[in-house]
């Protein structure tokens, strides 16, 4: 929980899941008669995890664009009357009272 607190106060929503990579720093402990690895961590680079996923996302952009897909939908003809209309919300919700009036 405190990596997620320090990369979210850095202007980061990401979450600590599998993959994810981070920089920290702390000390390591051996324990030998149990044979235990302890890492006690004490801070995290938020910068190098919010760095690395920027890449990722800037690399996959590269790679759309590269394909012709970016622009896909918007060269897309806009149908003078929608044919079907998604809407997300809870059952019973303002926003679906909104659409269903409106329709």
């Amino acid at each position: 929980e405190l990596v997620n607190r320090q990369l979210t106060r850095a202007g980061g929503a990401v979450r600590m899941t599998d993959g994810v990579e981070v920089r920290i720093c702390g000390r390591v402990r051996w324990y030998a008669p149990r044979g235990a690895l302890q890492l006690r961590m004490h801070a995290i680079d938020p910068e190098f995890t919010l760095g690395r996923l920027q890449e990722d996302r800037d690399r996959l952009l590269a790679s759309l664009a590269s394909e012709g897909l970016l622009d896909r939908n918007a060269a897309r003809p806009m149908p003078l009357v929608p044919l079907r209309v998604g809407l997300i919300t809870s059952q019973g919700s303002a926003a679906q009272a909104d659409v269903l009036a409106e329709l």
